[in-house]
This record gives C-alpha cells, structure tokens and sequence, in this order.
C-alpha cells in the first residue's frame, strides 16, 4: 500500500474514541467486531471518525450527554457526530459516510452463521445502519462484515480512506 507522504499530525484512534477535525490530519485504527463510521464534508473538508465497540448504549435518547461511555456504542457515536456537523452549519444531507468494520474475527465462518443475529460484529454494523437510516444518510462506500479484520487510514483533508485486511492469525 503507497500511502501519500504528508506534513499532517498522525493520531491513533482506539476503541471508545470518535475524532473531529477543521484540520487536516491523518487518522489510523484497527477493526474487529468494532465499526468505524466516518464522516466528511467536502465543501468546508470536516471530518469525523469514529471507534465503536458495541452497537447500543445504555442511554437510549440522551446518549453521549447523559452517558459516560458514549462513545462505546455505535448509535451515541453517530448521534454525537451528527451533533457536531449541524453545530458547524453543515447540512447532514452534504456529508459523504463510509462505514468499515464488524467482521467477526475471533471465531470460524461455521461459527458466524450459528451465532447469526448475536454476533457483535453483525449487531454493531445493523446498529449503524439503522441510525445512518433515522437521519436518511446513506454509505457511499462500505467494507463490512466478514471474518478478517481491519486496518483504516483516514486522511480528514479530502475524506480519503485506505484499507487493509488483517488477516485472522495475526489478530490472534
């Protein structure tokens, strides 16, 4: 993978973490059953990235307000950053999303299907669906699902992303 040499801060996003940017930057997380939404608008170049681990928080309307974990859950980190892109005057109906992740890495392909509905990776991906859906966006690009995992660089100063699967031992 040639990845273009760029002069932007390099950030690391982990489990439980979304980040926004006015800036450019290059951002950098590894996926399992977790779900990265992100989020870009191309006329003002915001960006936002989110690391999900598990597809509902506790706190149902009041989410990231109201709940200490927020960005744990996949619903309260898109619901936060909608928040943020309407507070900068961006209409939600401009932003370019792609949605990475849920693959159900730690555990066989006959396994995926016997687990069916209970599988978090499937449960995280449904739940970032059905909020995109509730405020009628829709992925322009998706890499979902699946037994391997993932590796996504973000580059928030054109929306870019670069994406490698991790295959299963060396998650292991």
């Amino acid at each position: 993978m040639n990845l273009p040499c760029l002069p932007f801060p390099r950030i690391f996003l982990k489990p439980c973490q979304i980040y926004v940017s006015l800036k450019p930057a290059i951002i950098t997380t590894v996926l399992g059953s977790c779900v990265s939404i992100v989020m870009f608008h191309q006329a003002s170049k915001v960006a936002a990235i989110s690391h999900s681990l598990l597809p509902h928080g506790p706190c149902l309307d009041r989410c990231v307000e109201g709940c200490q974990d927020g960005f744990k859950f996949v619903d309260c980190s898109i619901k936060a950053m909608y928040r943020f892109f309407g507070d900068e005057g961006i209409n939600i109906k401009e932003i370019r999303v792609k949605v990475f992740g849920g693959g159900d890495v730690t555990i066989s392909e006959e396994e995926v299907e016997q687990l069916g509905e209970h599988s978090v990776g499937k449960q995280n991906v449904e739940a970032a669906f059905e909020v995109l859906e509730s405020f009628q966006i829709y992925p322009i690009i998706k890499d979902i699902r699946g037994t391997t995992g993932r590796k996504i660089i973000f580059f928030t100063h054109n929306g870019d992303v670069y994406l490698k699967r991790i295959k299963k031992e060396l998650l292991l």
